[in-house]
């Protein structure tokens, strides 16, 4: 083979990969302008996108159309948090960790409590776990990680959820980073005063516990602990926030 020959196969490749790169750029800009609109009314069903009460307004006729799985939906004040909840199955417990509210293959995901609260759902479990992606370009909950810093959990509370029946804003009780690897999150409790004490202990033990003195932890019956990656220690990181719920009248 002359050096004319290499010259050319060598351009040819470079030419490929540089094709490649430009399809795979799009593509990931593609996902990511997707998975950053998530309208909770497209079809403009309503006229306030705010209802009276503070929650946004969601078409939840046309979502349940869309996939019969979504049982809620989350809204994170002043982030770009605003997304539909999946249950998950256990069947495939980590399916929504790479398809979209649509089915569609996506590596963003989608938000989705995990398939053992399945019963209690999103408001009734006593430990309701929702995972969601931590990702380079701030989708999903990226920005939950950011609660470890108080003053930033300040600026962007409450936490609000919806189901088709119901409202919530979500206090966040406390913050906590830990390695994967080492711990696990509890989701079943024996009696309630064991929910309590475990609690009071996961709360004490967090990175940042926001429980005054003397609370009453026996006072929450139900938590949303929401769950996503973290980079600042551990290679298997999660941030989980514990949260109580208020159920709005």
């Amino acid at each position: 083979m002359n050096d004319r020959t290499k010259s050319r196969i060598a351009l040819a490749l470079t030419a490929a990969l540089i094709t490649f790169g430009i399809a795979a750029g799009a593509s990931m800009i593609m996902l990511t302008e997707r998975a950053s609109n998530v309208d909770p009314d497209p079809l403009d069903v309503y006229e306030e996108t705010v209802s009276d009460d503070g929650f946004e307004a969601i078409d939840w006729d046309h979502w349940l159309s869309v996939n019969p799985s979504i049982i809620g939906w989350i809204t994170v004040p002043g982030t770009d948090i605003d997304y539909p909840i999946v249950q998950g199955s256990a069947g495939d417990p980590g399916r929504y960790l790479s398809y979209d509210v649509n089915g569609r293959w996506d590596y963003h995901g989608v938000p989705y409590l995990t398939w053992e609260c399945a019963e209690g759902g999103l408001l009734h479990s006593p430990n309701a776990l929702v995972f969601g992606h931590h990702l380079q370009d701030g989708t999903m909950f990226s920005k939950l990680s950011g609660f470890i810093d108080v003053a930033y959990l300040d600026e962007h509370t409450p936490i609000q959820i919806q189901t088709p029946t119901e409202k919530a804003n979500l206090t966040v009780l406390a913050v906590d980073r830990v390695n994967a690897n080492r711990e696990t999150v509890r989701l079943e409790f024996g009696t309630a005063l064991d929910h309590a004490a475990w609690l009071a202990s996961v709360t004490a033990a967090s990175d940042s516990n926001l429980t005054s003195a003397g609370f009453d932890f026996g006072s929450v019956e139900n938590v949303v602990t929401l769950c996503t990656c973290s980079y600042s220690t551990w290679g298997n990181e999660r941030t989980l926030l514990y949260c109580a719920i208020e159920i709005a009248s």
